[in-house]
């Protein structure tokens, strides 16, 4: 059975439950997919994406992306005609066990939250959907609050991706030093995932841990539809997220930034991810 989604990494993400589904109703499994690791422990022939080529099914939410009345994951699920109940999870196996032993280490103790921002959206060079990027200003004051203010309150920060348009203040810099493999790690042992809309939002949600998401004003109000239809409500889906708006006042901003250290890192230890 052949499957695809979108091209990008966090719509492999999205694949990966998908595949482990057909998988245990006992089908052959062929995912397209740019990123093979995601597929690591199953037993799936993973091949490039191409769009031209017939496909059993397609899991994939943009038919279905001005919907606003529901989820990315739900418009997946209806747009694959999958189980409307299937669960955005997946077991992963760590692999680089040095780098998770450095990262606890480092953190001593502390929450790890892994940090995702300040980065072109869909990878892209044309400036297309450049809007959805928040400003640095928005972002840094949600680490602010994330840096604590005593050994109690802080977070050890990791920053994950590659590229950058804009510098983040974390306390460990991992741009452009990991594996996909080495980021489904790291989403395994983390305590939570701050990030602009893009891969750490499935990437969390996978694995129970709570998002805050930075959102941009100027992508909520561009003039392009697509663009625009990119909200919270749309792409938060795992039920343990909270979001700002990064022209929010910074009272605001700090307030959200809190209420989520507070009770959302909590929640990772309830769901037992």
């Amino acid at each position: 059975m052949r499957v695809r989604g979108g091209s990008g990494l966090g719509d492999s993400i999205y694949l990966r439950p998908v595949v482990d589904h057909l998988e245990r109703a006992g089908k052959a499994v062929t995912v397209m997919s740019h990123y093979p690791d995601v597929f690591i422990g199953t037993r799936a022939e993973v091949i490039p994406v191409n769009k031209s080529r017939p496909v059993d099914c397609i899991a994939h939410y943009t038919t279905e992306r001005f919907r606003q009345t529901s989820t990315q994951w739900q418009d997946i699920l209806r747009t694959g005609k999958l189980p409307a109940d299937l669960a955005l999870r997946f077991t992963w196996n760590p692999r680089n066990v040095a780098l998770l032993e450095r990262v606890k280490r480092d953190a001593g103790g502390d929450p790890i939250v892994l940090v995702h921002g300040g980065r072109a959206p869909f990878g892209r060079s044309d400036g297309y959907g450049k809007f959805l990027m928040p400003r640095q200003e928005g972002f840094k004051e949600v680490l602010e609050v994330l840096s604590g203010w005593g050994k109690d309150d802080r977070c050890f920060t990791v920053r994950i991706g590659q590229g950058e348009q804009y510098r983040l203040p974390v306390n460990l810099d991992l741009t452009d030093h990991t594996s996909v493999s080495d980021l489904l790690d790291l989403a395994t042992i983390c305590d939570g995932v701050i990030t602009q809309c893009g891969f750490p939002v499935p990437l969390a949600e996978c694995f129970g841990k709570p998002v805050l998401g930075v959102w941009s004003a100027r992508g909520l109000a561009a003039g392009d539809k697509v663009i625009r239809s990119i909200t919270p409500a749309k792409v938060l889906c795992g039920g343990y997220e909270r979001f700002i708006i990064d022209e929010w006042p910074i009272a605001q901003i700090h307030e959200v930034a809190r209420s989520w250290r507070a009770d959302a890192l909590r929640e990772t230890v309830k769901v037992g991810a």
